[in-house]
């Protein structure tokens, strides 16, 4: 079994589909089983948004759990443009599966994400003046890849450029902006070393593998699911990138969180008959167009923390479940994935299709398929 620790849920299932598209079996989870028959396991820690020591210790425990279920490979999912407690949680799990030192390659060359002398690109653009710079929990304040990870307790934290053997310890962050650096890292993923970063890192340590002891099972084809579709955006990266302008144009009806539920998401009292509003808008968008989009929206009154809200917008989705048919649920954002996740019981799912790197996922628990996608990239035309 690979086993995959992820801070959030749409990096979780990221992977996975990134596995399945391999000709691995995969699977989600957000708690860890280890009698699973998946070749990869996908889990999410739902770390992302705790502090340093707390999620330190969270991804350390359950960290110690995959190591003792003998895992053949340890991968260490990061944001791909550095967000979260990601030396600390590194640190955890080299401690808790007895790895001296790690490779940590956050960059995605083909989606224009690199690393080069040390700094961040996105698009040609230095990572602090984009949009990112903007993050409402982890604002990119910098471009220096050393300066936002910090150092890591294991032997530092070290940039290399991309030619540059590993440090002896601690956590190494080479330059990457080409698919053959990618593949020319993964062949260095050796035992004793813990592999760390994105989605196309992971592809290349995976290819890496099957070309010498670890190969998937013949590919399955990809589940092309149909009927009612309700997309859920909570991500304000997505929002601000013009989510609601492409759903229309696509003819999705788009329920923007009203703005009295807005001002009143912290009172529960008050909160739950907007929801319920809400959530008529919803199916009433729904069986106007057969496929909608809920969304929490931004705006110069939002007040509420961003966990309050992507609770109320999984409140919604919930209603909506109860009130019309959903066959296929497409979640953007990693903490709204979850809360609507968490929101409906589910905890395991099983990778039944992929599409560009996406997986469909069906709850163990029964329900809908599902999509998941992190905020920061926007949907493939194919979906």
């Amino acid at each position: 079994m690979i086993v995959v620790i992820a801070d959030d849920i749409s990096g979780a299932a990221e992977l996975a589909g990134v596995a399945f598209e391999r000709g691995f079996t995969a699977e989600v989870q957000t708690r860890f089983d280890p009698d699973s028959d998946a070749e990869v396991v996908a889990l999410d820690t739902d770390s992302r948004l705790l502090a340093p020591e707390e999620a330190a210790a969270r991804v350390g425990a359950i960290a110690r759990e995959v190591a003792d279920s003998e895992p053949t490979l340890i991968y260490k999912k990061t944001d791909s443009v550095l967000r979260g407690a990601i030396v600390p949680e590194i640190d955890a799990i080299m401690e808790a599966a007895g790895m001296p030192r790690a490779l940590l390659v956050p960059a995605n060359p083909s989606r224009g994400r690199v690393i080069r002398g040390g700094e961040y690109f996105v698009n040609g653009v230095a990572l602090a003046e984009t949009e990112f710079a903007n993050d409402p929990t982890h604002p990119a304040w910098t471009s220096n890849a050393l300066e936002l990870l910090g150092p890591s307790k294991r032997g530092g934290t070290s940039s290399v450029r991309s030619s540059d053997a590993m440090f002896g310890s601690g956590v190494t962050v080479p330059d990457v902006e080409s698919a053959e650096d990618l593949k020319r890292r993964a062949a260095e993923v050796k035992v004793g070393i813990l592999p760390a970063g994105g989605a196309e890192f992971f592809g290349a340590v995976l290819d890496a593998c099957s070309e010498s002891s670890i190969e998937g099972s013949p590919l399955t084809p990809a589940l092309s699911p149909t009927g009612a579709c309700l997309l859920v955006c909570g991500s304000a990266a997505a929002w601000s990138a013009g989510r609601k302008a492409q759903a229309t144009r696509r003819g999705m009806c788009c329920v923007v969180m009203p703005k009295t539920l807005e001002l009143a998401a912290h009172d529960d009292v008050m909160a739950e008959s907007f929801v319920h509003q809400w959530a008529g808008g919803v199916c009433g968008a729904m069986e106007e167009c057969g496929v909608a989009m809920v969304a929490i929206g931004r705006s110069d009154l939002l007040s509420a923390q961003p966990e309050t809200l992507s609770k109320r917008l999984a409140e919604v989705v919930a209603l909506t479940f109860r009130m019309t048919e959903v066959d296929r649920l497409l979640l953007e954002g990693g903490a709204t994935a979850r809360a609507v996740i968490d929101t409906m019981g589910w905890s395991r799912f099983e990778t039944v299709g992929a599409i560009e790197g996406l997986s469909w996922l069906r709850p163990a628990e029964g329900g809908p398929v599902l999509l998941i996608k992190p905020g920061s990239y926007d949907w493939p035309d194919a979906v």
